[in-house]
């Protein structure tokens, strides 16, 4: 059994390990515990005389965790490692990976608790904080809840969770497989353009220009340009010209991501190799998708 402080080094050791997969320096440790790095040494010292850590000498070398740190904080030694990103009050929570995510009460609406268990400072969690986590890797898991405790010694957060998603594992090109696309060229007039939206029961379509999507249309900016009596005729003053995009093979919670880090609720689908609009996807088709 080790003391507090030795664990404390141990997960910082791994966290930083998992992401990098090398020998990790001390002054790394150092800086993610904000201690000194001469203390840092003389700990792996000893760390490394009890086998939690072994050294690699040499100007690359470092430290690296051994089987027995693991087994010490309880985790298993992964062969790789895909971020699980966390968010506190919708800023995400860097130097800290969630390794398990525990549930519990899940059949009580009002009881459901949830136990993130993480590598890391868990300092950085404040209580009352709204804490998101996710998209897991394998089960596309998602959960939102507020901060109601905290256990630094076991590097485990409490949640009272406020909901708890799983994205469906599709590709965002199985989505469209059935979808007509609508293209517009950037001289399309308004009427032109609102007419045929309208006709095909859609809000939005890209803009192509030479085969390349150059932007968005929908209603709202025509609506937005008639309201305001802006004096255009053609759809190309209007559009939407901050296009995102994601390729047809990416996976739905890819899409999620990329919607909700550049903020906007709807992305264009497009060929990988030349770039060519196949469709769009909305945050409502994903929520449709969920609740089918």
């Amino acid at each position: 059994m080790i003391s507090i402080v030795y664990k404390e080094i141990l997960g910082a050791l791994i966290t930083i390990h998992e992401g990098k997969k090398g020998a990790i320096k001390g002054e790394e440790i150092a800086a993610l515990l904000n201690k000194t790095a001469g203390t840092i040494r003389n700990q792996m010292q000893t760390l490394r005389a009890l086998g939690y850590v072994d050294g690699i000498p040499g100007p690359k070398g470092g430290y690296i965790p051994t089987l027995k740190a693991y087994e010490a904080l309880r985790l298993e030694q992964s062969e790789y490692f895909i971020e699980v990103p966390m968010y506190q009050n919708n800023e995400k929570v860097e130097g800290m990976i969630v390794e398990r995510i525990i549930f519990s009460n899940v059949s009580d609406p009002k009881e459901c608790r949830c136990i993130i268990r993480v590598l890391g400072d868990t300092s950085k969690i404040h209580e009352r904080s709204m804490l998101k986590v996710g998209p897991t890797p394998i089960n596309k898991i998602m959960v939102v809840g507020e901060v109601i405790g905290r256990n630094d010694v076991d590097k485990e957060v409490l949640l009272a969770t406020k909901s708890i998603v799983s994205i469906p594992r599709y590709k965002v090109g199985d989505i469209i497989a059935n979808q007509k696309l609508v293209v517009f060229n950037p001289n399309t007039t308004l009427f032109e353009c609102e007419e045929i939206l309208i006709r095909n029961k859609i809000e939005s379509a890209p803009v192509v220009e030479n085969n390349k999507v150059i932007g968005i249309i929908s209603l709202r900016n025509i609506v937005n340009a008639i309201v305001e009596k802006k004096a255009v005729n053609i759809i190309s003053s209007i559009i939407e010209s901050n296009i995102i995009t994601i390729s047809l093979n990416a996976q739905l919670a890819d899409a999620v991501t990329i919607m909700k880090k550049n903020k906007v609720k709807r992305i264009v689908i497009v060929d990988s190799n030349t770039q060519e609009p196949k469709g769009i996807i909305s945050m409502t088709d994903i929520i449709n998708l969920m609740i089918e």
